[in-house]
């Protein structure tokens, strides 16, 4: 049988459950393209409902009597209403796509190869072409070792830079997006790329997208903090405004070349920096493109596939289509980058492999604003995020960095949302050396300064607030 709305409403309301049929109907109106007399006739019930009770079906086969008089007589029962939504769901959505592929096959010679993507892009949406019919299988199952099982997700997880803010949220797990959020001069990408470096020295594969930079000063940067994590002689670090000026004395830029060869060698294939001049991003199926040529190449070149992405950073992405769709602000095509990372994170590529997300974005200036008064100092909320509102709903860790401008060389982070983990009551204190393009404590033998002695916490967060 064919079901139809008329039908679907007038089975709602046979079921005098004003409750059930509010939900059905915001269901019905979210989901399902309706006409005139549709919206009407939702209209008229929405109404009767605020006054405390539904129509009857009689008062509305009456009045609609018009509606649709093949199926007057016919009631659908309770529990076959989410069927026969679906049915027309699916109905609409298979109405839908042949206009809209006979639309583009009149069209498809006139438009160009950017164009053609967008349009391909914007059916790949439709209802029918994104579900899923097959079965899922039951997660909660009979294992052996349920406890050792259930640990090895967080333990295989990706690292997150330090171990202090592993305690609080734990490591970056297959299948979740972490958020690296900061204001202008935070050291945002500093940190993204840091967390790439420890990832690929750990032999994860790592993907970083950036959009900010270029690859080349990118990769200045990686040997500078490859030296910084490596190095016990202060002698040996090299600052990046010496690269810059082309001031390296010729045994430093032996020592710098013997460092990129010797980073080359650990990491062993296993980072893939990409900018924006050697990749299209222009839509969801040309990042999807992009991503299968990564995860090829580290196939190709490790054995193994892709492990995280790095995207350095969100806003960037606010001049693409996105998913082809009419956007009603530069927010909801965002929010539709985010949602298709997240996709990604649970199903890379629609292959069934979970992944994890490193997702660099800004945060607002209000938050800044509030978060730089004394007795406040980076003490960032989940709403800090400028770029999309979907990066709190989609991420798994949340991570805040903070500047503090009143002490040198001190980073602030803070860690907001922790889904699996604890919120820290105050922001964590980290070394900064943004001319070491490193984060952390510098190894330096003889001058006492440790990843351990800085955990101590020697300079206490409260004098850092209390001292505005």
């Amino acid at each position: 049988m064919e079901y139809t709305v008329f039908t679907v409403l007038t089975s709602l309301l046979a079921t005098e459950d004003n409750k059930f049929i509010s939900a059905k109907i915001e269901e019905l109106e979210n989901q399902i393209n309706l006409n005139e007399v549709e919206r009407q006739i939702i209209t008229d019930i929405k109404y009767n409902l605020q006054l405390g009770q539904a129509p009857s079906v009689a008062y509305i086969k009456q009045k609609y009597s018009y509606a649709d008089t093949n199926v007057l007589g016919v009631v659908i029962t309770r529990d076959a209403i989410d069927s026969a939504i679906r049915s027309i769901i699916i109905s609409q959505s298979q109405a839908q796509l042949k206009k809209d592929l006979v639309t583009l096959g009149s069209i498809a010679n006139n438009l160009t190869p950017e164009e053609l993507k967008i349009k391909i892009n914007s059916i790949l949406e439709n209802k029918i072409l994104t579900s899923h019919t097959a079965i899922p299988k039951n997660n909660l199952k009979a294992m052996p070792d349920p406890y050792n099982q259930l640990q090895q997700r967080s333990v295989e997880g990706l690292s997150i830079i330090s171990r202090r803010i592993e305690a609080h949220a734990g490591k970056a797990a297959a299948g979740t997006i972490i958020s690296i959020l900061g204001f202008a001069g935070s050291f945002k990408s500093t940190f993204a790329l840091q967390t790439a470096y420890e990832n690929a020295m750990a032999g994860k594969n790592v993907l970083y997208i950036a959009l900010e930079s270029t690859a080349e000063a990118l990769i200045n940067k990686l040997v500078l903090c490859h030296i910084a994590s490596t190095s016990n002689n202060r002698k040996d670090l090299i600052n990046n405004s010496w690269v810059r000026d082309r001031k390296l004395t010729p045994e430093q830029q032996e020592f710098y070349n013997n460092k990129y060869h010797e980073l080359l060698n650990k990491i062993s294939n296993r980072l893939i920096i990409w900018d924006e001049k050697d990749i299209v991003y222009n839509t969801f199926l040309d990042m999807n493109d992009t991503l299968k040529k990564a995860n090829d190449l580290f196939k190709e070149t490790t054995g193994s596939e892709l492990d995280a992405i790095v995207l350095d950073q969100l806003a960037l992405l606010k001049f693409t289509a996105a998913g082809g769709k009419r956007y009603n602000s530069v927010t909801d095509l965002l929010n539709d980058w985010v949602s298709y990372f997240r996709k990604q994170s649970l199903n890379f590529l629609d292959s069934g492999r979970q992944i994890t997300i490193f997702l660099v974005s800004q945060i607002n200036r209000e938050s800044y604003l509030e978060a730089s008064k004394p007795k406040k100092k980076g003490r960032y909320d989940i709403t800090c995020a400028s770029d999309a509102n979907e990066i709190e709903r989609a991420s798994e860790t949340m991570i805040t960095l903070y500047k503090d401008l009143d002490t040198a060389n001190t980073l602030l982070i803070n860690i907001p949302k922790a889904r699996s983990g604890d919120v820290p009551d105050n922001p964590l204190q980290f070394e900064v050396y943004g001319e070491y393009s490193y984060i952390g404590s510098l190894n330096i033998s003889g001058e006492g300064i440790t990843a351990d002695d800085f955990s101590k916490d020697i300079i206490s967060l409260e004098s850092l607030i209390n001292a505005g």
